[in-house]
């Protein structure tokens, strides 16, 4: 019984062995790869300054301790997990073609943003129903 490809004509041993996909290297980047990264870093550090900044004054001074500002401190240890955990990553996306960070890291990174997003997207539904409640209260 003779074997046949799928062009049908009879299926030959190729001459020479059958090698790996040849290496052209990584695709060009474009200019993105350089600015994404550096809008990346300037948000990061503007962001970690003005939460760092927050989170400090709150616990500094006796007269800021209240409920709200305890919301809002919360809000920015959020903001900084993110942008510590996630925007790195993110501009390093943008500044090559693979992952260098292993899979544990990958799932951690992935895990973290969708996390990060669904809590994000329910405090800010949460807080509007809050806010609805007690405009109708008074």
């Amino acid at each position: 019984m003779d074997e046949f490809n799928s062009s049908g004509a009879p299926w030959t041993e190729p001459d020479e062995p059958v090698t790996a996909a040849p290496d052209w290297g990584d695709p060009p980047l474009g200019p993105e790869a350089t600015a994404v990264p550096i809008v990346f870093a300037l948000i990061c550090v503007v962001g970690l300054a003005g939460n760092l900044l927050v989170i400090y004054v709150v616990w500094k001074y006796e007269r800021m301790k209240s409920v709200t500002n305890y919301y809002i401190v919360n809000l920015a240890v959020a903001d900084v997990s993110f942008l510590i955990c996630c925007v790195p990553f993110s501009a390093a996306g943008f500044a090559t073609t693979s992952w260098h960070y292993g899979p544990f890291m990958c799932k951690f990174v992935f895990y973290f943003m969708q996390v990060g997003w669904m809590l994000c997207r329910s405090s800010g539904f949460e807080s509007h129903k809050c806010s609805e409640t007690l405009d109708r209260r008074e």
